[in-house]
């Protein structure tokens, strides 16, 4: 697998720009990771600091667009969260990040050029990030309009999707003048990430091990092993693939360059646990079903979805929710990801809402 040094200031600007839209910063990106896990700021500071820095040159340099919330906001889900980490403008030029960025004209000319069927599986292959199966679905519209009635997403959310096909063109041309002057300060300061890239066409030539660790780590059954690799700055802790339309098989790779590090980072002992969040997190009946079955021993997603008469992405939604809340944990075997409790915060989870519901005096 080849690796190369090479930033797309495109994706980067687009990283920026969804951070903002959705109210976060890097300085709360790195106050998450040190809460989490058993580590100082200085010890993160060689991938932490290019973000910044790059942050902070965007910051003053540039005004943050009106349509924003348009081109970068996140989808909903139907229970109100972020769906997923994907917003309009990934949908719209993702079929760009299959090679190295040479130019914004270049790639706003090569997207205008797209078919209409390039377009919808550029699309499309994006929400497959939803854990369903894009060879059940045909790229046409019709196939769009069966997918998205397949995703646990908002009916806002979906009639944005379709307005993104619909509109393709106009939304090429607006975003990228809205990334220009974005794309353009990132790449007039490569000197910003020039050292924590010296050594990366080395050292990510081979990224099996994060390939292991993302699978595990976020329930993805499969990621073949084939293709190239890039790196990403600004979204430091971020995996990103993108699929070659001619080779289903052959990837490319962005790899956040804080994801090898902090995979080597302990997490810390979860002392305390969130008990309103924990509760929030049952009181969907199909969570609590989960737990449920779970309590029986360790099971895969498509075995819950059988059991539970769920279908597999919703499955994953109630999974990604339950492991943030702490009361579950998976572990890769094979190419499945099973699931079991998680028995230390649920025992902890339990004393503590027995405390809650006991009187003073423990009547």
């Amino acid at each position: 697998m080849n690796a190369y040094a090479v930033v797309n200031p495109l994706l980067e600007a687009i990283y920026y720009f969804k951070m903002k839209a959705n109210g976060e910063t890097q300085a709360q990106v790195l106050d998450r990771v040190l809460k989490k896990r058993i580590t100082t700021a200085g010890e993160v500071t060689d991938f932490f600091g290019p973000a910044f820095e790059l942050e902070k040159l965007l910051d003053e340099g540039i005004v943050l667009p009106e349509r924003i919330s348009e081109f970068f906001g996140y989808f909903k889900f139907t229970d109100g969260s972020d769906a997923t980490s994907t917003c309009p403008a990934i949908l719209v030029f993702l079929n760009s990040f299959r090679r190295s960025f040479t130019s914004l004209d270049e790639v706003k000319s090569a997207m205008l050029a797209q078919t209409d069927e390039q377009r919808l599986s550029g699309i499309m292959k994006e929400l497959t990030t939803f854990n369903v199966s894009l060879n059940d679905f045909e790229p046409t519209l019709d196939g769009l309009l069966e997918l998205l009635e397949q995703l646990p997403l908002t009916e806002e959310s979906r009639w944005r999707i379709i307005k993104i096909y619909k509109h393709y063109n106009e939304y090429v041309c607006d975003i990228c003048e809205t990334v220009r002057p974005a794309v353009k300060l990132i790449a007039d300061n490569s000197a910003v990430y020039a050292d924590v890239l010296r050594n990366f066409s080395r050292d990510y030539a081979d990224i099996t091990d994060i390939l292991k660790y993302i699978c595990g780590r976020f329930h993805i059954d499969f990621i073949t092993g084939r293709g190239v690799v890039y790196p990403l700055i600004i979204g430091n802790g971020n995996f990103f693939t993108v699929a070659d339309p001619a080779d289903s098989e052959f990837m490319a790779y962005y790899v956040g360059v804080g994801v090898r590090p902090m995979m080597h980072v302990p997490y810390r002992e979860r002392l305390s646990i969130d008990c309103d969040e924990i509760l929030r997190t049952l009181a969907d009946k199909n969570r609590m079903k989960i737990m449920q079955q779970l309590s029986a021993g360790k099971s895969y997603g498509q075995e819950l979805a059988d059991m539970l008469g769920l279908s597999p992405n919703t499955v994953s939604h109630h999974m990604n929710k339950l492991q943030k809340s702490g009361l579950t944990t998976s572990t890769l075997e094979g190419c499945k990801v099973y699931y079991k409790t998680n028995e230390e915060v649920v025992d902890e989870f339990i004393r503590r809402l027995a405390e809650k519901l006991k009187t003073k005096d423990g009547q």
